[in-house]
């Protein structure tokens, strides 16, 4: 089950929790640590490793401001 999505009022945290993360990027917590196993996404656990894994508040703004999106590849002129 999703967690309640993150609204208007609320800013992000500096330190996002798995539990912060799903409802920042509105993913069940099974969908989150996959996508995470297969590197689909751009974030790095905060060491040390304090009650469980931490994210960056920041890598998570850059991504949802599109920070991390693919960029369009330019093809060459001959």
């Amino acid at each position: 089950m999703k967690p309640a999505p993150l609204t208007l009022a609320e800013s992000i945290p500096h330190a996002c929790t798995v539990m912060d993360m799903c409802r920042l990027l509105q993913l069940s917590p099974s969908r989150f640590y996959e996508l995470l196993k297969l590197q689909r996404l751009p974030f790095t656990e905060i060491e040390p490793r304090i009650g469980g894994p931490r994210f960056s508040g920041a890598d998570v703004r850059l991504w949802l401001d599109g920070f991390y999106a693919e960029r369009p590849r330019l093809k060459a002129v001959k």
